[in-house]
């Protein structure tokens, strides 16, 4: 179908671009690191608010923002996540090294199957356990290298951001 076509194609290309300004996020702190967390915070809000604000009215204008993207009773949760999750990342990029940052978000897919074990009753696979152990003591090793050195907090807001992702993905995964 042709609209099935279109609209893959725009998730594709949407996929690409937000990769492609993911990855440049270190950078991107890096150029504003003399300036204090809350004020690139009120910045990053506002210009997000606006870009989200601009693609969403584009969307609805163009009738491609449609009902199946809502969660109905859990999008202020939602909602709430992700700007915990956003805040936590811009702070941590500012307040630690990017590889604290995403060696501890690599995390996420177990921080989520823990998650949906405890929330939803989801089945982990062994293999899986054995994987977040792991994983779990890569983090430890993390945090202990981060005592005393100044990047504690940062590796706090990753933890943060990681938690708060992995929420929202049992969340999505509850109530598709």
């Amino acid at each position: 179908m042709p609209g099935e076509k279109s609209a893959r194609r725009r998730g594709i290309l949407l996929v690409l671009a937000a990769t492609v300004l993911w990855s440049m996020a270190g950078l991107f702190a890096r150029l504003v690191s003399h300036l204090d967390i809350w004020t690139v915070l009120g910045w990053r809000a506002l210009l997000g608010a606006a870009s989200i604000s601009m693609v969403g009215l584009w969307q609805w204008r163009t009738g491609r923002l449609d009902e199946p993207f809502a969660f109905g009773a859990l999008s202020p949760v939602v909602s709430a996540l992700a700007m915990i999750a956003i805040s936590a990342y811009t702070a941590s990029v500012m307040t630690t090294t990017i590889a604290d940052v995403m060696v501890i978000y690599a995390t996420l897919p177990f921080v989520a199957a823990a998650i949906g074990y405890l929330v939803n009753r989801e089945r982990v696979s062994r293999r899986t356990l054995i994987a977040s152990a792991i994983a779990l003591a890569g983090i430890l090793i993390i945090f202990a290298t981060g005592l005393g050195s100044g990047r504690l907090l940062g590796q706090a807001f990753s933890a943060l951001m990681t938690l708060s992702v992995a929420v929202m993905v049992v969340l999505q995964r509850r109530q598709p």
